[in-house]
């Protein structure tokens, strides 16, 4: 997240009143504070460590808004070094000033130990303040703790308030996920695709790219919307610019199949690599297939062994079989280089995850 996008954010404090609605109202124009002027003056002239100085003046005076911006640059290593502890510190400070966007931040690292030791339970507690207060980021926070269980008991149902609230705010990752429960029929709905591709579609022209990925694949397969390649292909692209490790295998394989973009093997070759950096395992087998044929790509035998075992050892079936059949072709010599090579890739690429990892829930 940008600093800008931060003192914008920091200024969202909304309190939510009377009973509960199946659509809320959005909530009001974000006010700005004088101290969040000032951090937005001086984040004019470029320098980070000025940002972080007026942001800490304001903190320190009790705007809670700069103490969201102050342990966000602690935490991202903007205009200072990296410090958790620190960013635990300021977050603390401003969710106990009732600052919205402090308190979702403060739960985060409550729930996942940044900068302080792990407290799920109490980390659930300042989502749900957050959450409360108004800001988007907690209600879907708040939303995932709900269904996964995390820090209080499952419920699904509080779960899909929450989503409903920042999908009505239009935060793009509360339009996501309520288009996720569209699609599943969670929590009472109906499963309706209609709704599910209107909520992801709001959510990528948001910039969420998982959503945008999504899109994609609706478009790709025709679900709901017409099929058209080419704005599935596009999409996807989308999606890939931001980094999204799924997408830039999904783009690798319209490039190689030339399925709504004109084939082109090095792209695709490229853009399987790009994900295999992220540990995405269906990338990463593409490549070794590409490595395997030649295609797009030197031919390597022992590159090629090696990214069928990372995306076996990453759970991918087919990048097992392929390990195991390439082996029987190669002489003793690549077998042991290639053993080599994948003994000094770091993890989790080089061996097979426990299952307590395997099984834990994404965050």
């Amino acid at each position: 997240m940008t600093i800008r996008s931060l003192i914008i954010a920091a200024a969202c404090v909304v309190s939510w009143t009377g009973a509960a609605q199946e659509t809320p109202p959005a909530p009001p124009p974000p006010v700005m504070t004088d101290a969040l002027k000032a951090v937005a003056a001086a984040l004019q002239k470029g320098d980070e460590a000025a940002v972080l100085a007026v942001a800490k003046k304001g903190a320190e005076a009790g705007d809670g808004g700069c103490c969201a911006i102050v342990g966000q640059m602690y935490e991202d290593g903007r205009g200072t070094k990296k410090d958790p502890a620190q960013a635990f510190a300021w977050y603390e400070k401003g969710a106990n000033l009732g600052h919205a966007e402090s308190c979702a931040h403060y739960a985060r690292c409550l729930m996942t130990g940044l900068g302080t030791k792990a407290d799920p339970e109490k980390g659930a507690f300042f989502y749900q303040k957050g959450a409360e207060g108004g800001d988007a980021r907690a209600q879907v926070w708040m939303a995932l703790a709900e269904e996964r269980g995390a820090g209080r008991p499952a419920n699904i149902i509080e779960a899909r308030k929450w989503l409903e609230k920042a999908a009505a705010a239009g935060d793009p990752d509360g339009l996501f996920h309520l288009s996720r429960f569209h699609n599943n029929g969670l929590a009472g709905l109906e499963k309706n695709q209609g709704n599910a591709f209107k909520y992801c579609f709001k959510a990528a022209l948001g910039g969420n790219g998982e959503a945008m990925n999504q899109v994609a694949r609706f478009y790709q397969e025709g679900v709901v919307v017409q099929r058209d390649p080419v704005a599935a292909t596009g999409w996807f692209n989308f999606a890939a610019e931001l980094g999204h490790p799924e997408a830039m295998t999904n783009l690798g394989v319209s490039y190689e199949t030339g399925i709504g973009v004109k084939r082109d093997l090095k792209i695709a070759a490229r853009l399987y690599a790009d994900a295999a950096k992220q540990e995405e395992k269906t990338g990463i087998y593409h490549l070794g297939r590409l490595f395997e044929s030649g295609q797009g790509c030197p031919k390597d035998v022992v590159l090629a062994w090696v990214n069928y075992s990372r995306a076996a050892n990453l759970g991918h079936a087919e990048g097992a079989k392929a390990r195991d059949a390439l082996k029987t072709k190669m002489t003793p010599a690549q077998v042991k280089e290639a053993e080599k090579k994948l003994a000094s890739l770091p993890a989790p690429s080089r061996a097979a995850p426990k299952k307590s990892d395997a099984d834990a829930p994404k965050p």
